[in-house]
């Protein structure tokens, strides 16, 4: 199964939507871009 890509712009985006409060998005982007939105993700499974 593959996964599209999302700019960092749109995971941020797409965490919002999902419910998760964001309070600053430059910090939510530098956060992201090291952990990763797809292993950050998989968090909410449970």
């Amino acid at each position: 199964m593959s996964k599209t890509w999302l700019s960092l712009e749109d995971q941020v985006a797409r965490l919002r939507r999902r419910g998760l409060i964001i309070d600053d998005d430059d910090a939510c982007r530098r956060f992201l871009s090291q952990v990763s939105y797809y292993r950050f993700s998989g968090y909410f499974r449970y």
